[in-house]
């Protein structure tokens, strides 16, 4: 009686066929990696992203942060905000900003985030110039992903 041996077949892709394979494989590797980010992982990424442009003296990467239809105490709106900044940033060689513990309440696509925040400036020397300390509310909405600043209040 024979034997039946049985070799393994290797498949081979032409042209088109091994782009649209390695394609294929590159997004099935990629996958795992694109999982969405949990929703308070990603607010709290974007309060450190707009803490980080305050202290950074970068007004326009702060302005990613706020939405357009932002309100603050008083009557400020999104372009106050910005004048606010630019003020800060030719006043100041050098801006601090220290967040206190935050209390986060998410509720669907928007979220209300409590903290204390000490803002100090200076030209840069050992102690800063100007120091304040404040109680700050603030209201955040998820844009498709990227949690924007619609509203603050300090005291």
């Amino acid at each position: 009686m024979g034997h039946l041996t049985v070799m393994p077949r290797r498949v081979f892709f032409s042209g088109a066929g091994r782009m649209c394979a390695a394609a294929l494989l590159a997004l099935v590797i990629a996958l795992p990696g694109c999982a969405v980010e949990p929703a308070e992982q990603r607010l709290q990424a974007s309060v450190n992203g707009l803490q980080a442009a305050i202290e950074g003296r970068e007004v326009s990467n702060a302005m990613d942060f706020i939405a357009d239809d932002f309100v603050g105490t008083g009557t400020l709106d999104r372009e106050g905000v910005r004048n606010m900044l630019r003020l800060q940033v030719l006043r100041h060689a050098q801006l601090g900003l220290t967040l206190g513990p935050m209390q986060t309440e998410l509720l669907g696509d928007r979220a209300t985030v409590r903290f204390t925040a000490v803002a100090t400036g200076g030209s840069g020397a050992l102690i800063p110039e100007s120091a304040r300390v404040w109680a700050v509310e603030t209201g955040w909405r998820d844009d498709h992903g990227q949690w924007r600043l619609i509203s603050a209040q300090w005291k």
